[in-house]
């Protein structure tokens, strides 16, 4: 059916073709002209369509060429080209104009997100040098007396900008992007033009050097370093330029400028050796040149540490001869003065404060003022800082680089202490150093870099100046690094991140020192501590063992001793020297002594929990070591009934239980247990056991313990008939040590009539049977 549009053309091409054919007939319309007609509308038409033709293709073709664009409209194309910056709206792996790789709308993204975070980082950075530096002035400011040039007002930044920057929204169809992206190209680009021109500023420089023309250099490094003001060899090519002319002064401040400027930035030299090792060796030269040797030898000295170099170690004894030849003695360098040390604390009044002292180099100025001019300001400053082993923040300086990686902040402190040893600091340095290596996070990073750095390995040098002068302040240091865990992997010697290794390996010069400590009664608490923490290494321990004076004195101690500290220490070296493995012949003599000892111990119930539970554990290691002194243990009633008591107690509950079992092996310590008592905390422990609480020695202990009072005393059988069930029970449900122990001493409780006919009711034979598999069951 047609519609009413194409019905009236179809009449007007109808009444159209009426008309021409009238027209024909009447001969008013020439055939050929129609022809003609028809020819010229044919030929309009071709036209037209080739017209079209050629739009479509051109517009495919604008298509296949994408348009001009920034790529910031990710959701108007699907694929990139960052070469000619063109956007296609279809997916192409290679632009149609340039032939170069495309990318997706979505990598393209992520492209510009990066850069955005690239420029954050920058700028952080950028912010955390301007606030370092800020920092570094504020902690010179409040070190040194204003009367003092120490510092050089020195700007370190070259395009640093002081408004506030604000933070970058990402380019998620922001318009604002253009201007990022612009942002970070000029800033790129004028980087890349200042090192282009300070680049050849410097080999002009260069040039003229190698000509001899010093003067002339000096001038373009000089340009170069207007330029580039943080391209810090720039400035040791200008100082071997001064040298060159005899500029020294010049030439010192060029290389104090560099080395500034990384002590600051860098924490040190060693991250830029290289640069640093020129600045060092070039001052060293101007210095020996001022004849200032004492300050040249440092500085040659210093650049060794960095790198070895045969010819600077000739410059360095030349320095030496020179000196000596001019009749100078080598004295301490002349360090500026520092504010007095209340002033420097009054200023360290928030942990922001503290904070920003340590990341300027605070902490490294005062390690430093301390060894080379022994700064009793700058030590009563870091008494205060490190006064604390809980605030690590405070204490981590300690392991940080102070001269090279080499040497780190607590190794110059052991300088400090070897160097001043007959001095007074002497105390007050080993008392910071000891207070800090109770930290155990402290502690364990200084034995770690022992054990791994090429330099002066702390561990080592802490028993070298023990060795020099065992001091009841400098002892605690020992003491505390044999608590350390950390292991390395060198055995073949004396392992140097484990000071029971190297005390070991030392022995035969350990031990005399050791024993100057401990004959000395204001020490004595120290020795003990030292004693009581090496015995937990099984070779020191022998050694030990092997010193009839150290028992005797630990004898003398827990039989006679009032000084609580003293007490534990003793204790705690009895304890590990009793502990399996061990030499326990050599304490043969000794154990009815010890034992005596303990009981007096026990007996005084001096209310203090470590030195109890200590007394304890060191009978039952007397005890399990020689079961025949429990017989002298249970003619004391009072020590008996402590040992009972303390089984109402969580924190002894579980060693009055071995004392007990390993007891019950004698017949007389059978007859003093209170067996009303063993059935109660049974019957307990059980109900705990099976509820799923962790207390598995204790389970076995007493399946043991009430197995051994059966056998030695077999009335007392049926006493404990009560327990049969709980202990079927553990053996039916548990799996382990408990589980054994208990069957173990169940099948001794199997050895009367009576109990026999309880063991039935719960088929305990079988279940024994398939536990130990020997028992009767008749």
């Amino acid at each position: 059916m047609f519609n009413e549009k194409e019905l009236d053309e179809f009449l007007r091409d109808i009444e159209y073709v009426s008309s021409e054919v009238e027209g024909i007939i009447k001969g008013d319309i020439d055939v050929e002209q129609i022809k003609k007609s028809e020819e010229q509308q044919k030929a309009l038409e071709a036209q037209k369509i080739a017209r079209e033709l050629e739009e479509k293709q051109k517009a495919e073709e604008e298509k296949k060429r994408g348009r001009k664009g920034k790529g910031i409209k990710f959701d108007t194309y699907k694929s990139y080209c960052p070469n000619c910056q063109r956007e296609f709206e279809r997916e192409r792996e290679m632009c149609y104009v340039c032939g170069r790789k495309c990318i997706s709308s979505e990598k393209r993204k992520q492209d510009l997100l990066s850069k955005v975070e690239e420029l954050k980082k920058e700028r952080a950075e950028k912010a955390e040098k301007k606030v370092r530096w800020e920092n570094w002035q504020k902690t010179q400011a409040m070190l040194y007396k204003r009367t003092a040039t120490n510092y050089k007002k020195w700007d370190y930044f070259d395009d640093y900008e002081e408004e506030a920057e604000p933070e970058f929204i990402p380019p998620d169809n922001d318009p604002n992007f253009k201007a990022l992206e612009l942002d970070m190209k000029e800033r790129a680009e004028k980087r890349k033009q200042e090192l282009a021109i300070a680049t050849e500023l410097r080999e002009q420089g260069n040039a003229f050097f190698k000509e001899g023309k010093y003067n002339n250099a000096i001038l373009k490094y000089e340009e170069a370093q207007n330029v580039k003001k943080d391209w810090m060899i720039l400035y040791t090519n200008s100082a071997i330029a001064r040298i060159k002319i005899e500029d020294y002064e010049g030439a010192i401040k060029d290389c104090s400028r560099v080395l500034d400027y990384y002590e600051v930035f860098e924490d040190g030299y060693e991250k830029s050796k290289d640069v640093c090792f020129k600045a060092l060796i070039r001052r060293g030269e101007a210095l020996r040149h001022q004849k200032k040797y004492t300050e040249a030898i440092k500085d040659l000295t210093q650049a060794l540490d960095l790198k070895d170099d045969e010819e600077i170690e000739r410059i360095l004894n030349m320095c030496r001869e020179e000196a000596n030849i001019a009749g100078q003695e080598l004295e301490e360098i002349k360090v500026e003065e520092i504010q007095s040390a209340e002033v420097i604390i009054e200023q360290l009044n928030s942990e922001e404060k503290i904070l920003g002292f340590r990341q300027s180099g605070g902490y490294i100025v005062l390690f430093k003022r301390i060894l080379e001019s022994k700064d009793i300001e700058a030590l009563k400053v870091l008494e205060f800082l490190m006064g604390d082993e809980n605030k690590y923040a405070q204490l981590e300086p300690l392991i940080a680089n102070v001269y090279d990686k080499k040497r780190t902040g607590a190794i110059v402190m052991l300088e400090s202490i070897d160097r001043y040893i007959n001095d007074e600091i002497f105390h007050s340095l080993a008392k910071i150093l000891c207070l800090a290596v109770e930290n155990k996070v402290i502690r364990e990073e200084i034995v770690k870099h022992s054990a791994t750095t090429k330099g002066k390995k702390f561990c080592r040098y802490a028993v070298e100046i023990f060795i020099k002068r065992p001091s009841k302040s400098f002892s605690p240091i020992i003491t505390n690094l044999s608590l350390s865990t950390y292991k390395s992997s060198f055995e073949r010697k004396p392992n140097p991140g484990n000071i029971k290794a190297i005390i070991r390996h030392q022995w035969n010069s350990f031990y005399p020192a050791f024993q100057r400590l401990l004959d000395n009664p204001e020490s004595l608490r120290e020795a003990t501590g030292m004693l009581c923490n090496l015995a937990a290494d099984q070779k020191i321990k022998s050694l030990c063992m092997g010193q009839h004076r150290l028992m005797t004195v630990c004898n003398e101690i827990i039989n006679n001793g009032t000084n609580s500290l003293q007490i534990e220490n003793a204790l705690g070296f009895l304890i590990n020297c009793a502990t399996l493995p061990a030499p326990l012949e050599k304490l043969e003599e000794f154990y009815q002594e010890f034992i005596s000892g303990v009981i007096r111990l026990i007996n005084l119930q001096t209310g203090i929990q470590s030195i109890t539970y200590r007394s304890f554990l060191l009978l039952f290691r007397l005890l399990f070591a020689k079961p025949e002194l429990s017989d002298t243990v249970c003619q004391n009633s009072t020590v008996m009934e402590l040992i009972f008591r303390a089984l109402e107690n969580p924190d002894t509950i579980d060693i009055s239980v071995k004392i007990i079992t390993i007891g019950s092996s004698q017949y007389n310590f059978c007859r003093a247990i209170p067996i009303q008592k063993i059935l109660e905390i049974t019957q307990k422990s059980i109900a705990e056991f099976l509820s799923g609480k962790k207390i598995d020695d204790r389970m076995g202990n007493l399946g043991l313990c009430v197995g051994k009072i059966a056998d030695k005393i077999p009335s007392t059988s049926t006493q404990f008939m009560p327990l049969i069930e709980g202990f079927v029970s553990v053996i039916k449900e548990k799996l382990g040590p408990a589980r054994k122990n208990v069957a173990i001493g169940l099948s001794k409780l199997a050895n009367n009539e009576e109990t026999k006919e309880e063991l039935r009711k719960f088929h305990g034979f079988e279940i024994l049977n398939s536990v130990i598999g020997h028992l009767d069951n008749k």
